[in-house]
């Protein structure tokens, strides 16, 4: 039995994305991987399109009986697009899972919506952007690290809202 994880996202210039993998374990114990597609999807992310997908290539792979799991985001489109699928393919419903990760993550947000934490967070947004936008006053941070004795083996990162724990490490590496 095999688990297929899939996302959809827009890039910086609004073209629409969708990739596939397929999760399992080999005969010898081993966790397998294997990205199935990466593809163009244009217009609405909506369940029916998402569905549309999934079963094409499932179809593609010959993967329907051996389907185990399915793990999703907490986008409402994936939602219905895996109930969908459960429906159309006989299916358990059951057998999709939300990531917990993005779970995690959905609960960050929340407690970064504290005016005191976006305050720090704005704050410290705009420092990473001057810092790693201007290669100049990147390299006179890194002649003041090492001047005062301070490793510089850890780099600034910019946080980005859908990638889970972003903001945490962005906090993190500004603080170190």
């Amino acid at each position: 039995k095999a688990s297929l994880t899939f996302d959809c996202w827009d890039s910086p210039n609004l073209l629409g994305f969708m990739s596939f993998t397929i999760h399992w374990i080999d005969s010898e114990w081993w966790k397998r991987e294997i990205l199935l597609g990466f593809k163009n999807l244009p217009g609405r992310h909506t369940g029916e399109v998402i569905l549309r997908e999934i079963g094409l290539i499932l179809t593609e792979h010959d993967l329907h009986g051996a389907l185990h799991c399915i793990t999703i985001d907490n986008a409402a489109e994936n939602v219905k697009a895996l109930r969908n699928f459960a429906q159309r393919f006989d299916w358990p419903e059951e057998n999709g899972i939300r990531c917990f990760a993005h779970s995690i993550q959905l609960s960050c947000n929340y407690l970064y919506e504290n005016k005191y934490l976006q305050e720090i967070r704005r704050k410290v947004r705009r420092l990473v952007a001057a810092e790693l936008f201007h290669s100049n006053r990147h390299r006179e941070f890194f002649e003041m690290c090492q001047a005062a004795g301070i490793p510089y083996d850890l780099q600034l990162v910019k946080d980005n809202e859908t990638r889970w724990n972003s903001t945490w490490q962005m906090l993190e590496t500004a603080y170190l």
